[in-house]
């Protein structure tokens, strides 16, 4: 029944609904109950708790985003103060207790506009995260839990590894990640976050994000829309942020959020080993505690040495794409749908795993290494030796061969190397030679490139 046929329903049966089926109902009991049909059901049985309000909302209104359980709250309130029975003065004194006490505190709210409009909105947020979509997620995700097949799992894995051209470690850390998503009790602390990336185009990596992040959701197919979210988000920069990691098993991470991880870097690795958040309700007074899924996957264009700053890091697991080979889509979606469903394996291996197999991330050194290295082709162009007040450009850089051969130089990379070796450019973006040149057995204190 929706609830425009419960607004329809005929009184007596409004009323049959609220008590016991061998309950006789007489005419002396009819105005112990309101006179709207919903107004009957709602207040009598539902409205005392959060858990009984969800749970008529997914009865009755059925929602499908939160605006839709914050127009049923306003709904609501002019449908209980507008009741013939409940706004009649004499009537009321008759009314059930219960309701009296309905009407009372939704009065309340009438008679400021402004207040019930403010009330259903942090209302339906409050029950469409903290019930509705959660319990919706849950159910879904009950469709991929089954035991640990070694067999299957290394079956579809080798077909994976074989299209996509993935090193043992790459499918390794896929296994993981798909495992590490199913598991309440892993320690927060063995949490690793996904970074797919490829400078190439047509690699298939957002494809692929998509169907893991999917899957992992217990989706059916492709549909990572309801569980893509954005940093600032899931750090929760904003005041009332609600992270889908919240309500979702997996989250993607829309490629846009982390060009400015610099400030950010040391909380967000935080952020992966925590289980927990504090999340503040419009118009609600205290936080409340809600559990967190934080299984994170990235998809980016851009290569981890510029990404990874630590190098003792080992909870970022790099995948490289590269051109896989050709599938017809249906077959791609079936292939992964499979492997997501395979990767249960148990604590016990996850844990052996993450201290024997997870190592330290190397690529904060790679990145020192292509620093150095382009240091060396300035040397080789003879910038080093130019006269102090001879000038240069990040664009006369980028035209040496030496720098149009390498892949991993880009603009900002070598922007970065001349502000540390030059100091900062004049208004004109124009660097000089300032004796200060760093040695090659220097350390370098990395600058991130974003």
């Amino acid at each position: 029944m929706t609830y425009q046929e419960l607004k329809e329903l005929d009184r007596l049966d409004a009323i049959r609904m609220v008590l016991p089926p061998e309950f006789k109902i007489e005419d002396r009991h009819l105005y112990s109950f309101p006179w709207k049909s919903e107004v009957i059901v709602f207040g009598g049985n539902y409205w005392r708790s959060n858990e009984s309000i969800a749970q008529f909302v997914e009865e009755f209104v059925n929602p499908q985003t939160e605006k839709d359980i914050k127009e049923f709250f306003e709904d609501i309130v002019y449908s209980i103060v507008s009741d013939p029975h409940l706004s009649n003065s004499e009537l009321i004194k008759q009314v059930n207790v219960d309701y009296k006490l309905l009407y009372k505190q939704h009065y309340a709210l009438y008679n400021n506009p402004d207040k019930v409009y403010d009330w259903a909105e942090a209302k339906g947020t409050f029950i469409w995260f903290d019930s509705i979509l959660r319990n919706r997620r849950e159910k879904q995700f009950v469709n991929i839990k089954k035991e640990l097949d070694l067999h299957a799992l290394e079956d579809i894995s080798k077909q994976i590894k074989k299209v996509y051209k993935f090193s043992d470690a790459e499918i390794t850390y896929l296994q993981y990640f798909c495992s590490q998503a199913k598991l309440d009790e892993l320690d927060a602390s063995l949490n690793t976050f996904l970074y797919m990336w490829s400078n190439e185009q047509y690699t298939g990596k957002t494809t692929v994000a998509s169907y893991i992040c999917s899957f992992l959701n217990g989706e059916k197919k492709r549909n990572a829309e309801p569980h893509t979210s954005k940093l600032k988000i899931e750090m929760q920069f904003d005041r009332f942020a609600n992270p889908k990691a919240t309500v979702s098993r997996c989250t993607l991470i829309d490629e846009g959020g982390f060009y400015d991880m610099s400030k950010v870097y040391d909380d967000f690795k935080q952020l992966i080993t925590s289980n927990s958040c504090e999340i503040e309700y419009k118009y609600k007074v205290g936080n409340r505690t809600r559990r967190c899924f934080r299984n994170y996957i990235m998809t980016s264009n851009i290569d981890p040495i510029y990404f990874v700053q630590d190098e003792k890091e080992r909870r970022i697991l790099s995948i490289h794409f590269t051109q896989p080979e050709e599938m017809d889509f249906a077959e791609i979606e079936k292939m992964w749908h499979k492997f997501v469903l395979e990767c249960n394996l148990t604590v016990l291996r996850l844990e052996d795993l993450y201290r024997n197999f997870i190592h330290p991330n190397s690529q904060v050194g790679e990145l020192k290494n292509v620093m150095l290295e382009l240091k060396d082709i300035f040397s080789k162009q003879r910038i080093d030796t130019c006269n102090p007040q001879t000038y240069f450009s990040v664009s006369n850089i980028m035209s040496f061969n030496e720098v149009t051969t390498q892949k991993k130089i880009t603009r900002k990379i070598v922007k970065d190397v001349l502000v540390k070796l030059y100091g900062q450019p004049d208004k004109n973006q124009r660097f000089y030679k300032l004796n200060r040149v760093v040695q090659a057995d220097d350390e370098i204190e990395l600058p991130l490139p974003f």
